[in-house]
């Protein structure tokens, strides 16, 4: 029998990265954002956003972004203005799966991590997002 607290091995689940994309948000200051998203409605027509975000700004001054796609197959173009805000992307991050299943295993411990992410531009003050399907990605700006 082997075990699994004996062994000398630590596989992050999927929810731990998900925890390290929000960590930014703990401590910080809310922003308001107007996202302006489309609204969809689940199996009981209760409505829901087609995405989501959240921003908060940080004692040194950077702001982190958080966006949400919860859609299985549909990605989403995000503009976001700046006015107010740092204006220079210093980290983006994302994490997705091709397969809504896939999870860490011994086998394939990094079957879902984060990775970098090089779906987001700034250009006229405005920050645009390429939001892949059923993903999370977090764009931190300085």
């Amino acid at each position: 029998k082997c075990n699994v607290a004996e062994l000398d091995i630590v596989i992050p689940n999927s929810r731990y990265y998900v925890f390290k994309l929000y960590k930014p948000h703990q401590d910080a200051v809310a922003i308001p954002l107007d996202i302006n998203a489309p609204m969809l409605a689940d199996a009981k027509g209760r409505p829901y956003p087609a995405f989501d975000a959240t921003a908060s700004r940080a004692a040194d001054g950077s702001v982190t972004i958080t966006m949400t796609n919860p859609m299985l197959d549909t990605p989403h173009t995000v503009s976001l203005p700046l006015q107010g805000l740092p204006g220079k992307i210093a980290a983006a991050e994302v994490i997705t799966a091709p397969d809504v299943h896939a999870h860490n295993t011994f086998d394939a411990p990094e079957a879902v991590k984060t990775e970098a992410f090089k779906g987001a531009k700034i250009s006229r003050n405005t920050l645009t997002v390429n939001l892949p399907p059923l993903s999370i990605v977090s764009i931190t700006l300085k």
